[in-house]
């Protein structure tokens, strides 16, 4: 997806890719702690479903959800109070700090759409459902990402003023798969 992304993104600037890179070394720090949550309660879940322990099943997969949200709420939050010191650490000046500023603003709010995406990603796995995990996977990193991103560059490029609208591929990619998501957890 990174490298799709740099190819599309080059195509409005170099600056672009630059601030994007940075902005997805940065989410990696809070997509790791989500990561880490469900690969550690998926075990649970399974063996809670191995044994057919509904009860358990339920609450975990409350948990999982609750729980991930509340990582993701917790680094959209420190990712808006820390947007312009976060985009200093790298010594970002003029016009790809202003990227970086944008990219952390509006890419973030896709934490809250991400978060639960993760969290369904472990629980499908855990219910015998590799099958909806890896859609879910491959809906939240490429197939809406890389056309929209294509779509909005092009959108971009004919308007430079339209640049934020490159960063909300990621929110919308995420919100699209939580549906996604959602429809495949009603038909388990």
């Amino acid at each position: 997806m990174t490298y799709a992304l740099n190819i599309i993104f080059v195509g409005i600037s170099e600056s672009v890719v630059t601030a994007y890179g940075l902005y997805y070394k940065i989410q990696q720090f809070i997509l790791f702690a989500a990561f880490g949550l469900r690969d550690t309660i998926t075990p649970i879940i399974s063996f809670s479903h191995g044994m057919r322990n509904t009860t358990r099943v339920r609450q975990g997969i409350k948990y999982v959800m609750l729980y991930t949200l509340a990582i993701m709420v917790l680094g959209l939050t420190i990712l808006e109070i820390g947007t312009i010191p976060l985009s200093q650490v790298f010594g970002l000046s003029g016009e790809t700090q202003d990227l970086c500023i944008q990219a952390i603003h509006i890419v973030s709010i896709s934490f809250l759409f991400g978060g639960p995406n993760i969290a369904f990603q472990c629980v499908f796995q855990a219910l015998d459902s590799g099958l909806e995990s890896l859609i879910i996977s491959v809906c939240r990193q490429f197939l809406f990402v890389i056309p929209i991103a294509w779509i909005f560059t092009h959108i971009v490029i004919a308007n430079p003023q339209a640049i934020p609208l490159i960063w909300t591929v990621f929110p919308i990619a995420e919100f699209i798969t939580l549906g996604i998501a959602f429809v495949l957890m009603k038909r388990k």
